[in-house]
């Protein structure tokens, strides 16, 4: 079983099971510059077990930037560092798209050779400029 951590506790993954859920990710990663709400949405989709966010997916109309800002505004109201919300939505992608879970998060910048991952997962965040990555 896969797990990720938030607040020092491990949380057990759950893989979404419709294709189009991963692909409602896949274009959101690819085309935006809120990275941290797609990070945030995976965690929120693939959380199985208790304490899960409150926001429902479907009922933000499978939107995922809403519903990742949902989850993040939950999680970092609970206390969860921003940090690890970002490292555990970029482990369900990998699981998600069969990549070693457990690889260092600074290695994402040098992309995944075939695997679609976009060059700004590894880029620098800087938070106080709402989530865009840093110069």
């Amino acid at each position: 079983m896969h797990t990720m951590t938030l607040g020092g506790r491990e949380v057990p993954i759950k893989l979404p099971e419709l294709e189009s859920v991963r692909m409602d990710v896949h274009v959101e990663l690819t085309a935006t510059r809120n990275g941290h709400r797609v990070w945030a949405a995976l965690v929120g989709l693939c959380w199985d077990g208790p304490r899960k966010p409150s926001a429902d997916y479907a009922r933000m109309r499978f939107d995922v930037l809403a519903y990742g800002g949902a989850v993040w505004d939950e999680l970092i109201k609970r206390g969860v560092p921003a940090d690890e919300v970002i490292a555990a939505g970029v482990r369900c992608w990998r699981l998600i798209n069969g990549l070693p879970a457990d690889r260092p998060l600074e290695d994402l910048g040098e992309q995944e050779q075939g695997q679609d991952l976009p060059a700004e997962v590894g880029a620098a965040v800087d938070f106080s400029s709402a989530g865009a990555p840093s110069t």
